[in-house]
C-alpha cells in the first residue's frame, strides 16, 4: 500500500497527535543520527519533540510499529565513508517487513514534496524474503498492519484533507499544505 499527501509542520503534528491518542503505535526513526542508536517515540511529546530537532531538514523519516503487528523492528548497523560524514563511522537503520513508512516532507526552496504512508503486502514481503533472513514474513499479522495504516489514510483522507490535487493527480492535501501552495509555494510531484 502506497499513499501519498501534502502536508506541512503543522499537519504532521495533526497526524501525530492521531497517531498517540487513537491507536497504538510506536514510531522508530527510519536512520538514527550518526553514531547514534535508533530511537523510537511512545508518546505525543516525545515524537514533537523529534519534529523539532529535524526541524533544520526538509524531512522526518518514521517507521510506524503496534504490538499488535507481530514481528518485531530490526535495527541494522550501516557502516558510513568518516570522508562524507563529518568523521562519523556509522549509524543504525530500521527495517522490519511489517513496518509502516511514515515520510513527512518540509518545503525547501523548490516546492514541497508530497508526504507518505506505505508498507509491504504480504505477497510482495514473501518475495523479498531471501534478502532479509533475519526478519520472517510468517511472524507478521498482515490483517493488523492493513488494519492500522487503512486507519492512518482514512484519517488523513477523511478528516484532515481539505482538497485534492487535480481530478487525475488525486493526492490529498491537508490544512497547513494548501496555506503554502497559497501563499505561491510549488507543489513538486516526485
Amino acid at each position: 500500500m502506497n499513499f501519498d499527501f501534502y502536508s506541512d509542520r503543522e499537519d504532521a503534528s495533526r497526524i501525530l497527535t492521531f497517531v498517540f491518542t487513537e491507536m497504538d503505535l510506536v514510531l522508530i526513526d527510519l536512520y538514527s543520527d550518526f553514531g547514534q542508536k535508533v530511537e523510537s517515540y511512545h508518546s505525543l511529546a516525545d515524537a514533537q519533540e523529534r519534529l523539532e530537532k529535524d526541524r533544520a531538514l526538509p524531512y522526518s523519516h518514521f517507521q510506524v510499529w503496534s504490538p499488535r503487528h507481530g514481528g518485531n523492528p530490526i535495527f541494522e548497523r550501516v557502516k558510513l565513508d568518516p570522508q562524507r560524514c563529518d568523521g562519523h563511522v556509522f549509524r543504525y537503520s530500521t527495517v522490519g517487513f511489517g513496518l509502516i513508512q511514515l515520510y513527512f516532507r518540509y518545503p525547501q526552496k523548490a516546492g514541497l514534496s508530497p508526504s507518505h504512508i506505505g508498507h509491504l503486502e504480504e505477497r510482495g514481503a514473501f518475495a523479498r524474503q531471501d534478502f532479509a533472513p533475519q526478519d520472517k514474513v510468517a511472524n507478521w499479522n498482515w490483517a493488523e498492519i492493513r488494519r492500522t495504516s487503512r486507519k492512518l489514510r482514512y484519517h488523513i483522507q477523511k478528516r484532515l484533507a481539505v482538497a485534492k490535487v487535480s481530478d487525475t493527480d488525486t493526492r490529498d492535501i491537508l490544512p497547513g499544505a494548501q496555506e503554502l501552495f497559497r501563499t505561491g509555494i510549488t507543489r513538486l510531484h516526485v
